[in-house]
């Protein structure tokens, strides 16, 4: 039967174990008490401590540096430039622009479109129709010498129309003080690019007149104007009128809207069929170059 012994410890083995008891007590000291062989744990690689905020000289803790502040954001582009202006026809009148003559000074201009536009403009770019006209029917009557008294008698009557001088806005001695019988039907169809334009006109009403054939009208102008409005990016475009039509140019009324009270026309008016082009340029934010040329001939 095996006798087991007591282990025997010399004196340099007992003094091992007591160093190593030491070291061990100090090891948990350190810790808290807590022993923990565990490895720390590892963080974000990115991450860094947090430095604690050094004391000040009153014994608390000194503030944060303040961030530098952001650098301002920089300003956003401009938008671009658009030309909200519509695209000149004519340097003129255009022919489908109403001319109120003598009733210049009694109507504004401004209540009715003498610019050159067009009324399907603000259609959009669907086909569409438009339709305006101008009337003027005065009841004109004259005091004078009857044509059937007898020699020496003296018999005044009413005369229709009245006997005077200037007549017709088409003479040239027109004084407005009677302005004759007209009308006008202005017909446009198309898009706002591509317009299809008829003119009817008349100088009297031959139901409540006189069959004066000269005067009777009809369709008087038939043409096309096609519009280029981007042809120079956002400064202007160009303007083309093929068929048969009429421009007025330098017009004696107001701001050139019409032929003013006595119906002239300072520069000139066409009667052709053929073409005319106009350019309308805007140079500066503040000026304009409008340039127009044409020819034509009589049908």
């Amino acid at each position: 039967m095996p006798v087991r012994r007591p282990l025997a410890l010399g004196p340099a083995a007992a003094l091992v174990a007591v160093l190593f008891a030491s070291r061990a007590s100090a090891q948990q000291a350190g810790d808290g008490g807590i022993a923990d062989a565990s490895p720390a744990p590892v963080g974000d690689a990115g991450a860094a401590a947090t430095p604690a905020p050094a004391p000040n000289a009153e014994g608390g803790a000194a503030p944060a540096p303040a961030a530098a502040p952001a650098a301002p954001a920089p300003p956003p582009p401009p938008p671009p430039r658009t030309r909200s202006k519509p695209l000149r026809t004519s340097v003129g009148l255009s022919p489908t622009a109403a001319d109120l003559g003598s009733e210049a000074d009694i109507v504004s201009s401004a209540d009715y479109g003498g610019t050159g536009t067009s009324l399907v403009a603000a259609q959009g770019q669907k086909f569409a129709f438009s339709m305006k006209g101008y009337l003027r029917a005065p009841m004109r009557i004259s005091v004078g010498p009857s044509v059937n008294h007898r020699p020496g008698q003296t018999i005044n009557e009413l005369h229709s129309p009245p006997r005077m001088v200037g007549f017709g806005s088409g003479d040239w001695n027109y004084i407005a003080l009677a302005p004759n019988t007209t009308g006008s039907l202005y017909l446009t169809a198309g898009i706002p690019n591509v317009t299809a334009n008829v003119i009817l006109a008349t100088g009297t009403f031959y139901e409540t007149g006189y069959k004066d054939l000269d005067q009777l009208g009809g369709i008087g102008q038939a043409y096309v104007t096609l519009k280029f409005p981007d042809l120079f990016g956002d400064r202007g475009g160009l303007a083309w009128t093929i068929g048969s039509f009429s421009n007025r140019y330098g017009n004696a009324g107001p701001n050139q809207t019409s032929s003013g009270y006595y119906g002239t026309y300072l520069f000139g008016r066409t009667h052709v069929a053929g073409t005319d082009v106009t350019a309308d340029i805007d140079l500066t934010d503040h000026l304009e170059l409008t340039v127009e040329a044409g020819g034509g001939a009589k049908v």
